[in-house]
């Protein structure tokens, strides 16, 4: 529905709308690995495929600088953050931590048709011959944004979401067994919480990340 000509947005509140609308859509790009961990940005190209003007552009880069999740370089160029394996191996402990509490506390809260939507989707992309690495992706960070969402608790949700993206931007490949064998944990995660089980999705949580460790040392090992 169209607004009333007199609540038409002032500069500012534009503005402030089309910064946010940047920020969503490259935090989106980074998430889904379009943007590679130590990528260079290219303002111009960005803006084109963004179809978005330079200055909400360059607030939402500034923004994504101030998270931590872009690096200033000397030529003053911006790129994206590559974590250190050590630094993934710290997200992963806070990981199993934080989520498997919000698994826990999340299945007397969470809304089964969301969980079923996911779990549809889940089934579809692992049916196909070459499951859609994108598309895992995108349910894996929607999965735990819904655990935690449904904790009730805005602070663990932002400190969970923070962890999961800083976790993208480690170049630890998704090959394809892997991707099978995730969406196969998430599976069980869903069915945990569908069942209103605390335990068994803290304890399906736990062997998720556990498995996402595992898959990081074993490539380490293969190097």
């Amino acid at each position: 529905m169209e607004a009333p000509v007199t609540r038409i947005s002032s500069r500012s509140e534009v503005g402030e709308n089309m910064t946010d609308r940047a920020r969503r859509a490259l935090l989106d790009m980074i998430q889904s690995r379009k943007i590679l961990p130590g990528e260079i940005l290219e303002e111009r190209g960005l803006a084109k495929t963004l179809r978005l003007s330079r200055t909400p552009l360059r607030a939402a880069l500034n923004l994504l600088e101030g998270e931590g999740l872009l690096e200033r370089l000397s030529n003053r160029a911006l790129r994206v953050v590559e974590v250190t394996i050590e630094d993934y191996l710290e997200i992963i402990y806070l990981r199993k931590l934080l989520d498997s509490v919000a698994a826990e506390q999340a299945a007397d809260r969470i809304h089964p048709p969301d969980l079923l939507r996911l779990k549809q989707r889940i089934e579809k992309n692992l049916s196909r011959k070459k499951p859609s690495l994108e598309e895992h992706l995108t349910i894996d960070f929607e999965l735990h944004d819904m655990i935690a969402t449904a904790t009730g608790n805005r602070l663990l949700r932002s400190v969970i979401n923070d962890l999961h993206r800083r976790a993208r931007l480690g170049k630890v490949e998704r090959l394809p067994p892997r991707v099978l064998e995730a969406g196969k944990e998430h599976l069980a995660i869903i069915d945990a919480l569908l069942k209103r089980d605390s335990g068994r999705a803290r304890a399906a949580m736990l062997n998720h990340l556990d498995s996402v460790k595992r898959n990081l040392l074993t490539q380490l090992g293969s190097r």
